[in-house]
């Protein structure tokens, strides 16, 4: 019966979670998120939304083939802002593009033909930040190694993100850290409250080692991302959710998907996994007590061999549907559940 508990206990509870938009890689993932007492959320994509946004282009104006070229180079990133630039161009038709590469916190490179491509931040398209004030995302493009000019991208937050902080705030210290610039800053202080807690223009290995040093401070560290940019800080954690829009869509190196349209009730899912932890730990108080009952009566002789022979199994199935039963009672008294 023992033996039992755990497998089943953990089992309902990622069905449960799935059927809610939240699937785990394993039923250990259940038991780490119970743990943790530290949330590190990334931005772009994970508190913002891929498909709700404002773009306006500034610059020299862009040729057809110009812009048949934009698309090519960003359908090849999943990144959110490159989504954007591919979805404003869908009506252009798409072509091949040579010697693809993304570079993290970085951009894209692209060649066509004898057109090298580049789009991505200011400073790795000019080398330098002129404008650290833009309340606006910005992404640069260049031909030939000439910058051409920039989109600004005006992202939204989140459904619910505003009570999904205040309640996580309750049990759960709160860190943002991005690639991206400081735009948003002051938007997220009264959100996240400590300004020292907001990191921007940060690389994978600068969320990386962010997360190390939290670590070794003694913390159990939730990173939340959403792609290639967090992969490193997400598989250093000690749990890590991708925030996907698209399921399929999603870095191999979490622990756990959740689906976008479902990340107001993350906070729903933690309680769930603590949850969990109490419910095994009864089940091996019931366990016990069902077999230290048994043993008296089997040692004293007051129970015949076909008794003790039925009331074997019987524990195995008692503890199953208390588990069962008890995971599943657990979920539906969670608010927004």
């Amino acid at each position: 019966a023992l033996a039992l508990s755990i497998p089943f206990a953990y089992g309902n509870v990622m069905r449960l979670m799935g059927k809610k938009g939240f699937f785990l890689k394993n039923s250990e993932v259940i038991e780490r998120l119970a743990k943790i007492d530290t949330i590190v959320f990334d931005k772009t994509g994970t508190i913002t939304q891929n498909d709700d946004y404002q773009m306006s282009y500034f610059g020299d104006s862009l040729n057809q083939e110009e812009q048949t070229q934009l698309k090519s180079l960003t359908r090849h990133s999943t990144h959110p802002l490159s989504m954007a630039i591919y979805k404003n161009f869908s009506e252009l038709e798409q072509i091949v593009v040579e010697e693809f590469r993304e570079l993290p916190s970085r951009g894209l490179i692209g060649q066509f033909n004898e057109i090298k491509l580049k789009i991505g931040s200011e400073e790795f398209i000019n080398g330098t930040i002129e404008n650290k004030s833009d309340t606006s995302s910005t992404v640069f493009i260049s031909f030939n190694e000439k910058t051409k000019g920039y989109f600004k991208i005006n992202t939204k937050y989140r459904s619910g993100l505003e009570e999904l902080i205040d309640e996580l705030a309750n049990d759960y210290d709160l860190h943002l850290i991005s690639g991206d610039n400081s735009s948003e800053k002051e938007n997220l202080i009264p959100l996240f409250k400590d300004e020292k807690k907001l990191h921007f223009n940060q690389s994978p290995q600068d969320k990386l080692e962010y997360i190390k040093t939290l670590q070794k401070e003694g913390r159990n560290v939730l990173m939340i991302g959403d792609g290639l940019n967090d992969a490193g800080a997400l598989n250093a954690s000690n749990a890590s959710i991708s925030i996907a829009d698209d399921v399929y869509h999603f870095s191999p190196a979490c622990d756990a998907i959740l689906e976008a349209s479902k990340f107001k009730r993350l906070s729903s899912f933690l309680k769930l996994s603590g949850s969990a932890i109490k419910v095994v730990k009864s089940s091996f108080i019931l366990s016990f007590l069902y077999n230290v009952i048994g043993m008296y009566f089997a040692v004293s002789g007051m129970l015949s061999p076909i008794i003790a022979a039925i009331l074997m199994p019987l524990s195995s199935v008692s503890v199953v549907a208390y588990v069962t039963l008890t995971s599943s009672m657990a979920a539906k008294r969670i608010k927004n559940w």
